[in-house]
């Protein structure tokens, strides 16, 4: 079972994760391509739905793009190869080996890595020399998929650690999701006017969302009645005891 931690009012900054940590997280983090992230964990998890997500948009929206296309059926069938490996149980030993190959796969795709992206700048800089250059620049889309291309390259390694370990998930979707209500609040300004709000808000949403992962029949008034239970019997759920209010006296 899983616990859930909300902070708000806050930064999604590293000294922020390492306050929430306090150096006692030794599991994998799984994450978005942030980059302050990068040397947050021992074993870091990148995101697949984030790389999978671009690549698509690009191909898209460029549809008569064949490069583009090849692209994201072969980066879909690395990641679904990936995804079959993480939950063949068959697979006791070798787990570190297929990733290895799998990342050697996502190499050989990432052809365009390293290639220079030429700006407007550039072009300018180059039509001003002696002689001036026939410089052309690297179109919005060529662009983004030559930043893609970096991106899974220079961070391969952290795409395949759920194929070493089964317990971890591919994406941190689940998460997204968890933290979408709050995103969607955010953006209507319903949000705290104070760090003593914020704290107050970020408590109250950890502990509901904690009970949720816990409890199967989780509802507002499962919670009210358990609570109420407690009270009578004049314990709680963290094992200590409290008074019980006086009784009333007829």
């Amino acid at each position: 079972m899983s616990e859930v931690l909300y902070k708000v009012g806050v930064g999604r900054g590293k000294d922020i994760l390492d306050e929430v940590l306090d150096g006692q997280f030794a599991g994998t983090g799984v994450s978005d391509d942030y980059a302050a992230y990068d040397s947050a964990f021992a074993k870091h998890q990148l995101c697949w739905a984030h790389p999978l997500r671009k690549a698509l948009e690009l191909m898209l929206r460029n549809p008569e793009n064949k490069e583009y296309k090849r692209f994201v059926t072969q980066l879909f069938n690395i990641y679904y190869e990936a995804v079959r490996l993480s939950k063949d149980t068959r697979l006791s030993v070798g787990r570190e080996e297929r990733a290895k190959e799998l990342e050697k796969k996502l190499h050989r795709l990432c052809r365009r890595a390293g290639e220079t992206i030429v700006t407007e700048k550039m072009v300018a800089v180059a039509k001003k020399s002696d002689p001036p250059s026939s410089l052309v620049a690297t179109s919005d889309s060529d662009a983004k998929f030559i930043r893609l291309h970096n991106q899974l390259l220079e961070k391969s390694s952290c795409f395949f650690v759920f194929v070493c370990d089964p317990a971890v998930e591919p994406t941190n979707n689940r998460s997204e999701r968890a933290a979408r209500p709050e995103a969607m609040a955010r953006k209507a300004a319903r949000t705290s006017k104070t760090d003593r709000g914020a704290k107050r808000r970020g408590i109250i949403m950890s502990v509901f969302a904690s009970l949720q992962n816990r409890w199967k029949d989780f509802s507002l008034a499962n919670i009210v009645a358990t609570v109420q239970e407690w009270m009578q019997k004049g314990i709680l759920l963290f094992k200590t005891t409290i008074e019980k209010p006086p009784e009333q006296e007829n």
